[in-house]
Order: structure tokens, then sequence, then C-alpha cells
């Protein structure tokens, strides 16, 4: 597997992502629906760990996001293509990291 999610779980005032466990192959292209706040973004950015997860792990090319520590995750983000709604910026960084990420 290219991607693996296993067994998520992330809460803010609710739960957003409760469980959940699933991969993606190599060649394989899926895509994620659901209406506004039900956790689409949240789980497309745990894949490059903007978000810190209460429990669970997403491993990219068998490297773990939340686990494999800082040289990992920047091996990790270089694989890995992110385009947010709207051009927006990662709401997870200040205006420096922002631009400090696009540089690196």
């Amino acid at each position: 597997m290219i991607i693996r999610y296993r067994d998520l779980w992330k809460a803010f005032d609710h739960p957003i992502l409760a469980g959940v466990d699933f991969g993606v192959n190599e060649g394989e292209m899926f895509g994620v629906f659901g209406p506004s706040g039900t956790g689409k973004s949240v789980l497309l950015k745990t894949t490059i760990g903007l978000i810190d997860l209460d429990r669970g792990d997403v491993e990219v090319d068998g490297e773990s996001v939340y686990g494999g520590g800082p040289r990992a995750l920047q091996r990790i983000r270089y694989k890995v293509g992110y385009v947010f709604q709207n051009s927006a910026l990662f709401d997870s960084l200040n205006v420096y990291e922002n631009v400090e990420m696009g540089m690196a």
C-alpha cells in the first residue's frame, strides 16, 4: 500500500474521525465526499502530519507520519502533493512557517 490510514481518531468539539481505517494502493484513484464538517479535510491533513491525532497513525510508503520522527515526516512531505481549498495557507502554521514550507 502507498498510503495506509490506521485506526484514526480525532475530536475537536465532537468526534470528527472515529476509527478510520483504509488504504490506497499504487495506481488506485479515489475521492473523498461528504457534507461540510464531516472530516474530509481533517483526514487529508493527517496524511502529511498537519493535525495531531488523538489516536492512530498514517503510513506513506511504509513510513509512519506520526511515529517516524522529523526526518521521516520531511521525506513523506516531499512525496505527497497537497492543494488547499481556495489556495489557503496551512492553518496550523504561522505566516513565516507557511513561507518557509514552500522554500524547503
